[in-house]
């Protein structure tokens, strides 16, 4: 089984959204951390290291650190608007 963290930006949302969501989009991201296959992901368009996944309502921006095995969810946010894309070129250099 793979690690996963979450920046803090991740967990501000996840504690915003009612509980049950949460519960689903973590539960989706220890499913991904147990096999990379398990929960189908799209390569984001010239952000090649980072991937996108969907939850429910919710989609979610993550990548596969290099020489560890973790997965580092970088975003959480609606599917329905593009605020979950804002700011991709600063995060995709952290």
């Amino acid at each position: 089984m793979l690690k996963y963290r979450f920046t803090r930006q991740a967990l501000a949302f996840l504690k915003k959204i009612p509980p049950k969501h949460a519960q689903q989009i973590v539960a989706k991201i220890e499913k991904l951390a147990s096999d990379q296959n398990s929960v189908p992901s799209i390569q984001l368009e010239g952000f090649p290291h980072l991937r996108r996944g969907k939850s429910g309502e919710y989609r979610f921006i993550f990548q596969f650190t290099e020489g560890t095995v973790t997965v580092y969810v970088l975003k959480i946010g609606k599917r329905n608007d593009g605020e979950v894309y804002k700011h991709l070129e600063q995060l995709a250099g952290d």
